[in-house]
Formats: structure tokens, C-alpha cells, sequence
């Protein structure tokens, strides 16, 4: 075997490769991925919404406790929900804080993709192209010389 079928085997082997990536595995990928991320794409909206909600709810007991007559009973319950809103609130931003962090890895990992398909296309794909198809000459004399200038 010489070198150069040796190096057609090797280049036919990494197309074969790339197009089986292309073809097959991507397409999976993307379809299992896609529901997650856009899923975890939208949660720190929902997160925040939470906690609107929460601090309705608190307002809105506060409101209701301040009718109450007895300041003892009063200040006691007002504390117990202050409490109760601190901690629900503590837990809302530890989710929101998880929920942008996760998206922020998601974007650090699609830029990754798009440099590397981009570095792909570019860069490495058009070396590849001439050794696996070699350009074909025509036979004409004429048009070698006219097409490539060093052609004797």
C-alpha cells in the first residue's frame, strides 16, 4: 500500500466519520436537547413571577393582620410572616441565581459550537476538501496554461 492510497483511506475514513456526526448523531442530539434547554431557557422568568407572587401574598396577609386589635397578636404574626417572606424569597433567588447560571453555561457552550463549526468551515474543512477530491484539470493545454500560470 502506498502512501497516497494510504492518505485517501485515512481522508474517506474522516469524511465517513464527519458525515455519520452530521447524519445521525447530531439530529438526536438536538431533538433530546432542544425541549431542555428551552425549558431552562424560560426559568428565571417563572422564577421571578414565584416570587411576585409571594410578595403579593405576604402584602396582602400583612394588610389582613394589621386589623387585628391586639398589637401583641398583631406584632407577633407580623414578625412569623416578615420570617416567612425572608426565607420564601432567600429560596426564589437561589433558584433564580441556579437558573441564570445554568443559562449562562448553556451560552458559553453554544458559543463553543458555533467557534469550532465556524473554525470547521473556515479553516479546516478547506484544507481537507483538495486532498480528498483533487481538483480535476482539464486535458486541454491551452486552458491549463490560461488557469494556472506555472503550467508549462
Amino acid at each position: 500500500m502506498g502512501l497516497k492510497s494510504f492518505m485517501g483511506k485515512v481522508g474517506r475514513g474522516i469524511v465517513k466519520a464527519g458525515r455519520w456526526l452530521r447524519e445521525k448523531a447530531f439530529p438526536v442530539v438536538g431533538r433530546i436537547a432542544k425541549p431542555i434547554l428551552s425549558t431552562i431557557s424560560v426559568l428565571p422568568g417563572k422564577i421571578g413571577m414565584i416570587g411576585k407572587i409571594g410578595s403579593a401574598i405576604t402584602g396582602m396577609l400583612h394588610d389582613t393582620i394589621s386589623k387585628i386589635p391586639n398589637k401583641e397578636v398583631r406584632d407577633k404574626l407580623d414578625n412569623a410572616v416578615s420570617n416567612g417572606n425572608e426565607k420564601f424569597q432567600g429560596v426564589v433567588d437561589r433558584g433564580r441565581n441556579f437558573a441564570e447560571g445554568v443559562n449562562r453555561t448553556i451560552g458559553v457552550g453554544r458559543e463553543m459550537y458555533d467557534t469550532a463549526k465556524r473554525g470547521w468551515n473556515s479553516k479546516v474543512e478547506p484544507s481537507i476538501r483538495p486532498i480528498i477530491r483533487p481538483a480535476v484539470l482539464p486535458s486541454n493545454p491551452q486552458i491549463t496554461k490560461f488557469m494556472l500560470p506555472n503550467a508549462q
